[in-house]
């Protein structure tokens, strides 16, 4: 548990509190529509995995992230979903379109 100051609104000072200091991670991909590559983009260094998944569910790319583009070649055209597994925090999910 990690503390943060807070202000006490009934004191008019501030004091420490246990409560979890919670981040504000962004992911996005880009670009959007893909032909070839897609790159991964976040402000949250920690590891994570990904999965890649066609409009019908089946999962068609698993990996972790390093600093290479997702090489997305193999992909047939259309819409998937790419979902984000950071160890420090909830999974994400975000849409793209790979071209032919």
């Amino acid at each position: 548990m990690l503390q943060a100051e807070v202000e006490d609104a009934g004191s008019g000072g501030s004091r420490l509190m246990n409560r979890p200091i919670v981040k504000n991670f962004n992911y996005s991909v880009q670009p959007v529509p893909a032909k070839d590559h897609l790159e991964l983009v976040t402000n949250n260094t920690a590891e994570l995995t990904y999965h890649i998944f066609d409009v019908v569910g089946s999962n068609v790319k698993t990996g972790t992230r390093n600093t290479e583009p997702i090489d997305i070649r193999e992909l047939a055209p259309g819409v998937y979903t790419i979902v984000v597994y950071p160890e420090n925090d909830k999974q994400h999910s975000l849409k793209f379109i790979k071209l032919k």
